[in-house]
C-alpha cells in the first residue's frame, strides 16, 4: 500500500497515528554517530543508504532486533535481523 502515491489520506493518517502515538515506538533523529555508522555499514555490506541508516540507528540505540521484509539485510552481523515471514519460527 502506498497512501501518498494513491492519495489515500485516510490510510496515511492511520499510519501517522501508529507512528506518533505508539508507546513501543520512538522516532530517533539522525545524528553524526548514526551517519558515521551508516557509512561504515554501507561500505562493509554494500547497503542502500536508507537500509544503512535504519540499521545504524538500531545499532547505535541498542535495539534488540530489526524487523524487515528484506532478506538481504540478514548479512549484517552487528544487529539481529528478523524477516517478517520468519516470525512463526522464532524462539524467544
Amino acid at each position: 500500500m502506498h497512501p501518498k502515491k494513491e492519495f489515500n489520506i485516510e490510510l496515511e493518517n492511520q499510519y501517522w497515528e501508529i507512528l506518533i502515538n505508539n508507546a513501543n515506538m520512538e522516532i530517533i533523529p539522525l545524528d553524526i554517530s548514526i551517519a558515521q555508522k551508516a557509512a561504515e555499514l554501507r561500505a562493509r555490506y554494500d547497503l542502500k543508504i536508507p537500509d544503512a541508516i535504519q540499521l545504524a540507528t538500531g545499532i547505535i540505540t541498542d535495539c534488540d532486533v530489526l524487523l524487515t521484509n528484506d532478506q538481504s539485510l540478514k548479512k549484517v552481523k552487528e544487529i539481529r535481523v528478523i524477516v517478517i515471514n520468519e516470525l512463526h519460527d522464532i524462539t524467544y
